[in-house]
C-alpha cells in the first residue's frame, strides 16, 4: 500500500531527514517528506530502517538480545548459502537478523557480555572488550542501508529475470509457430505434382488458344481488307449521289432562272406599257401647255449648254425663279421627284455632315433640327461612320476586317453598317488565330483595322498584321485603352485619307 514519506517516518520513528536520506539514496533522488511511496519501496524501508522506535531504543533493545554461539551464527550462514544456492525465489530472502550476524563479529552480537573462547577448554575464560553502542549503532545503520540496496538490486534483477522470462516465452512462442510453418510447408509439398500437372495442361490450353488467336487474327485481317473495299465502293456510291445531287440543284436553279427571267421579262413588258402609256400623257401634256425646249429654241437658244445658262441666270434671281415655277405648268412630277431625291439631301449644320453630302455629289439642303439629318439623324457616332463610309469610298474600299473589340461595340459596328456600301468583317478578340486563317480573311479584305494591344491581345492581332503586308493591305491601328464608334471611324479616315493622298500623287 502506498504511503507518504513523513508518514514513514513517523512509522518507523526515525526522523524525516534520515528516511528522506535513505529514499534519495534508493531510487528517490528528489524524494520530499510529502511524496507518496511505493509500497514495495516502503517495504524495504521498514526492513532496511527497524519499524521499532528510535535508533537509541533499538540499540538498546540490541543490547538486550541474547548472545547467540558461533555454532548457531556458523549455521545461519549455512542456512543463508543453502538458500541462496537453491535457485526459489523465497530462498533469496533473507532476515535482517542474518543479515546483521553475518556482517558484525561475534562479540558485538553479544552484548555487554562477554562471549567465551571455545578454542582452549582449559584456558580460562576472558572477557572481550565491548566496542562503544554509537559505533554498534552507526554500523547497524550502515547494514540496514546495505541491506536496502542489496534488496533494491535484488528487485532489479528479478524484474530483469522477469523480462528475460518474457522474452523466452516469446521466442518459444514463435518457435512454435515457425514449427507449425514448416509442419503446413511440408503438407503443402504433396501438392506440388499437382501443381506440375496443372502447369502442363494449362500450357498445352495456352497453345490450343494461341493457334486459335492466329486463326481469328487471320480472319479479322480478311474482314479488314473486306470492309476497306466496302468503304470504298460505299465512297464511290457516295460521291456518285453527291454528284447527282449538285446536277439535280443545278437544274432545279436553272429552273429557278427561267422562271425568274420569264417573270422579269413580264415585268419589263408590263413596264414597257407603262412607259408608253406614260409618254402618251407627257406627250399630250406638251401639246396643251408648250415645250418650254422649243420656246427656248425659238428665243435663239440651239444647243442645251446655253439653255441650261439662262435657266440657271433666271433661278439664281428669286423673283424670277418664282416666275418660271409659275410658268411651268405641265411638268413629270416622278421624274422630278427622283433628281431631288438624286442631286439633294437634307444636311445639318455640323461640317462633317456637309463635307459626306458634298462628298456624295448632292446638294446640301439645310436643316435646323439635328434628328432631320439624313447622315447624322443626331448620333455623334453615326456622322462619324457616315463620314468614314464616304471615305472609304473615295479610297475605293468596300470590305474593311475588324480584328478584337467588344461584344456591344460589334453590335454598334454592324447596326451602323446596315444599308452602307461599307462591309465590315468582325474577329473576336478571344478567337484563335491561325496563320492561314488570318491570310485568307486578309486576303478578301480591302483593308486590316485592329484595336489596340490594351483591347485585343498581340498573339491575336499579329499573324492578321503580318498577313495585311505580305498581302499589302492598309493597316489601321485604333489607339486608347477603349472601344468607341467615333476613335474607330477617325482612325480609319484618316489612314485612308493618307493613303488616298499618296496615291493621287
Amino acid at each position: 500500500m502506498k504511503t507518504k514519506a513523513y508518514k514513514l517516518a513517523a512509522e518507523l520513528g526515525l526522523q524525516e531527514q534520515s528516511v528522506l536520506e535513505w529514499l534519495r539514496a534508493n531510487g528517490y533522488p528528489n524524494a520530499r517528506r510529502a511524496d507518496t511511496i511505493r509500497a514495495d519501496v516502503a517495504q524495504a524501508a521498514r526492513k532496511a530502517l527497524g519499524r521499532g522506535g528510535s535508533p537509541r531504543a533499538r540499540r538498546s533493545q540490541s543490547g538486550r538480545a541474547q548472545p547467540q554461539s558461533r555454532s548457531s551464527r556458523q549455521s545461519g550462514r549455512d542456512r543463508r548459502r543453502s538458500g541462496k544456492s537453491g535457485g526459489g525465489g523465497d530462498g533469496f530472502r533473507v532476515s535482517f537478523a542474518d543479515l546483521l550476524e553475518s556482517h558484525l563479529p561475534n562479540d558485538i552480537t553479544a552484548g555487554h557480555q562477554a562471549v567465551p573462547d571455545t578454542r582452549s577448554s582449559q584456558s580460562p575464560r576472558r572477557a572481550r572488550p565491548v566496542a562503544p553502542a554509537a559505533r554498534v549503532a552507526d554500523d547497524r545503520d550502515d547494514l540496514k542501508i546495505r541491506v536496502a540496496r542489496a534488496e533494491s538490486d535484488r528487485d532489479r534483477a528479478r524484474q530483469q529475470a522477469d523480462v528475460e522470462r518474457a522474452r523466452a516465452e516469446g521466442y518459444a512462442r514463435e518457435l512454435q509457430k515457425l514449427q507449425g510453418e514448416i509442419e503446413a510447408a511440408r503438407r503443402n509439398m504433396g501438392g506440388v505434382d499437382a501443381l506440375r500437372e496443372d502447369n502442363e495442361r494449362l500450357n498445352l490450353e495456352r497453345a490450343t488458344l494461341k493457334q486459335k488467336l492466329q486463326v481469328a487474327d487471320d480472319e479479322r485481317e480478311t474482314l479488314a481488307q473486306t470492309c476497306g473495299e466496302l468503304q470504298e465502293e460505299v465512297d464511290e456510291l457516295r460521291a456518285s449521289l453527291e454528284e447527282a445531287q449538285e446536277s439535280l440543284q443545278e437544274s432545279r436553279q436553272e429552273s429557278l432562272d427561267q422562271n425568274s427571267v420569264l417573270g422579269d421579262l413580264e415585268t419589263a413588258r408590263k413596264r414597257e406599257v407603262a412607259w408608253r402609256t406614260r409618254a402618251l400623257e407627257l406627250e399630250r401634256a406638251v401639246q396643251q401647255g408648250g415645250d418650254v425646249a422649243r420656246l427656248l429654241r425659238d428665243h435663239g437658244l440651239e444647243t442645251f449648254r446655253q439653255q441650261v445658262r439662262v435657266l440657271k441666270a433666271l433661278l439664281s434671281d428669286e423673283r424670277a425663279a418664282v416666275q418660271v415655277i409659275k410658268a411651268i405648268r405641265q411638268v413629270d412630277a416622278q421624274t422630278l421627284e427622283k433628281l431631288l431625291d438624286k442631286h439633294m439631301q437634307a444636311t445639318c449644320a455640323d461640317p462633317l455632315c456637309n463635307r459626306v453630302t458634298r462628298a456624295a455629289d448632292r446638294i446640301p439642303l439645310r436643316v435646323d433640327d439635328d434628328k432631320a439629318c439624313a447622315v447624322c439623324a443626331g448620333d455623334p457616332e453615326q456622322r462619324w461612320f457616315s463620314h468614314m463610309v464616304a471615305e472609304c469610298g473615295l479610297a475605293g474600299v468596300r470590305r474593311l476586317l475588324v480584328v478584337g473589340g467588344t461584344d456591344a461595340i460589334h453590335d454598334k459596328l454592324r447596326a451602323l453598317s446596315e444599308g452602307q456600301p461599307v462591309d465590315l468583317r468582325l474577329v473576336s478578340s478571344d478567337e484563335e488565330a491561325l496563320p492561314a486563317r488570318a491570310a485568307g480573311r486578309v486576303e478578301g479584305c480591302d483593308a486590316l483595322v485592329r484595336w489596340s494591344t490594351w483591347v485585343v491581345p498581340a498573339t491575336v492581332s499579329e499573324p492578321y498584321v503580318q498577313a495585311a503586308l505580305a498581302a499589302d493591305r492598309p493597316i489601321v491601328t485604333v489607339l486608347g485603352r477603349t472601344c468607341g464608334v467615333i476613335a474607330f471611324a477617325r482612325a480609319t479616315v484618316n489612314r485612308l485619307a493618307r493613303n488616298h493622298v499618296l496615291r493621287a500623287v
